[in-house]
């Protein structure tokens, strides 16, 4: 078969390997259709990724059809079309004791720590898979629930209800997620973005409200928004520089503020406003086993991963994927690698 390989020199290549078989009792061995391509597997690939390998197939987001199973799996069947939870925990540190496998402390990540998804088959524990109900769904999308469950974990991080005002900052493929995810908690949610397609995208996808705020003033729309309230949610995917204070500024009594990014530059955070406040600050990885939730909101039609594609490519092709991403960031919002 072939795969999306990433050498130790950091170079990508498309290797032929062995096809995976069988070998466990709760095995499942998928052919993918379809994968995406996230901002994480570029730096994974140019290695300025700061927790990924190499020596290893590259992808962590990716789905296909059962073509066969270990004799424990007894509900799933050839030809069933389901995505896969690329990562796997431990079940044993305080962390997984906790119920919160997502920062176990040996995690390991397909495609960031060890093979993943770029390539033509994988083997993968049955508790990895999970199964659409609708069957129609188109094979190019069945990659698209793990960006989803990001936008998932963001919110279940949050607490988001239906009484909650959200303001998304960031109009990416994981804002927009994010904004979906929150929308289906029963939220009111606003989208901020510098780029004027990207917010005709979050207003297409469900968004409330959008801001331009290059041109309008962040705090001000905010309370525009709430009601002079300010935000009892906000979830930063951006995590451009002073985000985080402008955040907090905006923040209602009692609000919750989420990050979703990996920066490493420091905020200066006014500790005076996080105890008048009494605000939450939270971290956001990865998802705390949130894809049954995530299938079922695409099934439902919840969640449109249709919306989110903008460009396709085949798997062979990567390449080109990566350089419109570079080259043209403003018009991407994800690429579909295609299989078939």
């Amino acid at each position: 078969m072939k795969a999306v390989y990433i050498t130790k020199e950091h170079k990508m290549e498309i290797r032929e390997l062995p096809k995976p078989d069988i070998r466990q009792a709760d095995d499942v061995l998928i052919r993918i259709t379809a994968a995406s391509i996230c901002a994480c597997d570029s730096e994974i690939a140019e290695g300025s990724h700061p927790f990924a390998g190499t020596e290893m197939i590259l992808g962590h987001e990716f789905g296909g059809i059962v073509e066969a199973a270990g004799s424990a799996v007894t509900d799933l069947k050839p030809g069933d079309k389901v995505c896969v939870d690329p990562v796997t925990s431990c079940g044993k540190c305080p962390s997984c004791r906790r119920k919160r496998p997502n920062i176990c402390l040996s995690l390991r990540t397909m495609g960031v720590h060890r093979n993943g998804g770029f390539t033509e088959y994988v083997c993968v524990s049955r508790k990895q898979v999970h199964a659409y109900r609708d069957q129609t769904i188109s094979n190019e999308l069945l990659s698209l629930a793990e960006p989803f469950s990001i936008g998932a974990q963001t919110n279940y991080r949050a607490g988001t209800g239906s009484l909650d005002k959200v303001v998304v900052i960031g109009s990416g493929a994981i804002g927009l997620c994010a904004m979906q995810a929150a929308r289906m908690r029963g939220a009111a949610v606003m989208m901020t973005d510098v780029i004027e397609n990207r917010l005709s995208r979050a207003r297409d996808m469900g968004a409330d409200l959008t801001a331009d705020v290059s041109r309008k003033d962040f705090h001000k729309t905010v309370m525009d928004f709430t009601d002079g309230q300010g935000a009892d949610v906000i979830i930063n995917t951006a995590c451009v520089a002073g985000s985080m204070e402008e955040s907090i500024a905006a923040a209602a009594y009692g609000a919750r503020i989420v990050t979703v990014g990996l920066v490493s530059y420091p905020s200066q955070i006014p500790q005076s406003e996080l105890t008048k406040k009494e605000l939450g600050i939270y971290g956001s990885r990865l998802s705390t086993r949130l894809f049954p939730m995530v299938v079922d909101g695409i099934d439902r039609g919840k969640l449109t991963p249709d919306r989110l594609v903008t460009h396709r490519f085949h798997f062979t092709e990567i390449e080109k994927g990566f350089e419109i991403i570079k080259t043209q960031p403003q018009n991407v919002c994800k690429v579909v690698l295609t299989f078939d």
